[in-house]
């Protein structure tokens, strides 16, 4: 009965999930359908849309949500895919703007080391490293 269908529910589902409720509401009301199609006499079929109807009036008096639209439990299916497709999107976006934050973080970091490095080593003491480039007393030595 799942193969017939045509919008694919995974069967991957928790119980009592959006998932599964959809999938039982789907094959509910194919059934209810095949069943009313199955009946050959006019008067049966009006019969079994009177019944349908009262045990859908009992649910909905019992504060039950009452599925029994194909078209509608389909299009919800339809709609919970998007959207499941849209937020793997968003969240794939998400982590490659997190990874390129980070590169940028690291490249700043880096840079900034190197800077202070570089900032360290051409500093020099007045006195020692200078202008100076032979001996002070290189006349007094010779």
């Amino acid at each position: 009965r799942k193969s017939e269908l045509k919008v694919d529910v995974p069967d991957t589902a928790a119980p009592g999930s959006k998932k599964k409720r959809l999938r039982n509401a789907l094959i509910e009301a194919e059934a209810k359908r095949r069943r009313l199609e199955e009946a050959e006499d006019p008067a049966e079929r009006e019969e079994l849309r009177k019944q349908f109807a009262i045990e859908s009036a009992q649910k909905k008096l019992a504060g039950e949500q009452t599925v029994d639209d194909p078209s509608r439990i389909k299009k919800a299916v339809k709609d919970m895919v998007k959207q499941k497709e849209r937020s793997a999107l968003r969240w794939s976006q998400r982590v490659e703007e997190v990874m390129a934050s980070k590169q940028q973080r690291a490249e700043t970091r880096k840079a900034n080391i190197d800077e202070k490095i570089a900032k360290k080593k051409s500093k020099k003491r007045p006195g020692f490293e200078g202008q100076v480039s032979d001996f002070l007393n290189a006349d007094k030595a010779a």
